[in-house]
């Protein structure tokens, strides 16, 4: 069967990840002998014993290679069914039921909004920096998340959602209702920062086969409006493919730098950074709790390699990789096969990535991001 090319994990956090093919197909009943001879044996007593109707045969498939991988003890090598495989792939790729906007704080409980070039919220007339009052009639709640007015604003294809927007200081509130789509979610969002002196702001959702491109993209147009400084925001992201990270590294790093090293059972390989720098200026990076794996690893080298300072709370601490292979069946397999080594050779397990400001989050602002602007303003 052919490679699956885009995939993630939506067990715990999503780690670098690489893709395999299928090597073996597991079926039971098990019959003759074999290298689980007392499995094949139980199995049979089941099948020969057991009062009451079997599970359908996928369902027992899955269940006994569940079962298998229980043994290894690793939370990172597990096995997803195809509903969540499917979803994995519409993650990656970017791709679900949205109005098709980021969301920023503007001010204290002041949630602002940029539309993406093509989505429902474009279509309707949304403008970047329009301001979010309410959501189908019901008013922000003071100290609402991000992530909360995000959840309120997706849902399925096909429905609709009606926001009141404010767009200019003393003009009245107007509203506006948006069908939500299949939105292709950009993996970056960026900005200029409102009241700064030329500093920019990126933030890496996810690292999906799309960022590869979008990254160097969005630095090359925060250059050109004049970013002198830059906030690199990995807050939230829980990793994605690691594959071109070498190439995203870049954006920051000049080519040769040692961008993390791989380890497995058999060999160590040193990961390099590759492509042209893009940026040389200061730079700041804001980490939290849910920052792991592929998002470490980026801010791991950034800041052994003395590039930046790290503001936030400590990270999510997972130093693994997991190899991904498609089964028959639709599921897909996840098998943890190395171990990532940041450039000064720490490994992260449990201890994750301690910031240099360490910063309480506060509701209804920003304070990671307004501590990163004042030690960029500083400098």
């Amino acid at each position: 069967m052919g490679m699956l090319v885009i995939v993630a994990s939506l067990v715990a956090f999503v780690g670098g990840l690489w893709v395999g093919t299928l090597t073996a197909d597991i079926r039971l009943p098990f019959t003759g002998s074999g290298p689980l001879p007392v499995l094949d044996e139980a199995w049979t007593l089941v099948t020969e014993e057991f009062y009451g109707e079997l599970p359908p045969a996928a369902s027992l498939n899955r269940a006994a290679v569940r079962g298998l991988l229980e043994s290894l003890q690793d939370p990172y090598t597990v096995l997803l069914d195809p509903e969540l495989a499917q979803q994995e792939q519409q993650r990656l790729s970017g791709r679900y039921g949205s109005v098709g906007v980021s969301l920023w704080w503007a001010e204290k409980d002041v949630v602002a909004l940029t539309p993406y070039a093509e989505g429902p919220a474009t279509a309707a007339g949304v403008r970047d920096g329009d301001r979010l009052i309410a959501i189908d009639g019901t008013r922000l709640a003071a100290g609402a998340s991000l992530e909360d007015v995000a959840a309120q604003l997706e849902g399925a294809v096909g429905t609709s959602v009606t926001l009141a927007l404010l767009r200019e200081p003393g003009e009245g509130e107007f509203t506006l209702t948006l069908t939500r789509a299949e939105v292709l979610q950009p993996s970056v969002e960026w900005r200029m920062i409102e009241g700064t002196d030329a500093i920019g702001y990126l933030r890496i959702r996810l690292f999906t086969v799309q960022t590869p491109v979008e990254a160097p993209q969005a630095v090359e147009a925060l250059l050109q409006q004049g970013a002198r400084a830059l906030v690199l925001d990995l807050r939230g992201n829980g990793g994605g493919m690691v594959a071109d990270l070498d190439a995203i590294a870049g954006v920051f790093l000049p080519a040769g730098e040692t961008l993390y090293y791989d380890v497995s059972e058999s060999e160590e390989r040193e990961i390099q950074v590759s492509g042209a720098q893009l940026f040389t200026g200061p730079l700041m990076v804001l980490v939290d709790q849910a920052t792991a794996s592929t998002a470490e690893i980026l801010a791991a080298a950034l800041y052994d390699h003395h590039r930046t300072l790290l503001i936030g709370a400590p990270t999510y601490g997972k130093s693994s990789i997991q190899a991904l292979y498609p089964l028959k069946d639709g599921s897909l397999l996840h098998v943890t096969h190395a171990v990532w080594l940041t450039p000064a050779r720490n490994r992260l397990d449990g201890v994750g990535l301690t910031p240099d400001i360490a910063v309480e989050p506060r509701p209804g602002a920003d304070q990671a991001l307004q501590t990163a602007i004042e030690q960029l303003m500083a400098d």
